[in-house]
């Protein structure tokens, strides 16, 4: 994500704001235990200016017995 090509891109859009954001996944084996881990990251920027106007991230875990 380059912040200069994207205000350069969302003007010609006519877009104000940019949604990026980020999926990853994990898992883990042990034994008879299964373990899955996900995160999720999220971030709002204005298109004119760059500023980021909301950014955060959520993880979530998750054991399961096989």
């Amino acid at each position: 994500f380059d912040p200069a090509s994207a205000q350069k891109l969302g003007r010609m859009l006519g877009a104000k704001y940019f949604f990026t954001g980020k999926i990853t996944g994990n898992d883990e084996k042990l034994n008879k235990m299964r373990r899955v881990q996900y995160s999720l990251f999220l971030q709002v920027t204005e298109v004119e200016n760059g500023l980021i106007h909301f950014q955060d991230q959520v993880d979530r875990s998750k054991a399961i017995e096989r």
